[in-house]
């Protein structure tokens, strides 16, 4: 998926430890974070 986002910088959930947060969580702890973006696959997150 990071070869098509060419100028961004892209971190998976994996490997930040936060695979095993639940949505709510991921959010909150991508927002302190500081992403602007969180793409996702999940068809369980709203």
């Amino acid at each position: 998926m990071s070869r098509y986002l060419t100028g961004h910088v892209v971190a998976k959930a994996e490997d930040r430890g936060w695979d095993r947060l639940s949505n709510g969580e991921l959010l909150a702890e991508a927002e302190r974070a500081g992403f602007d973006v969180l793409l996702t696959a999940d068809h369980n997150m709203r």
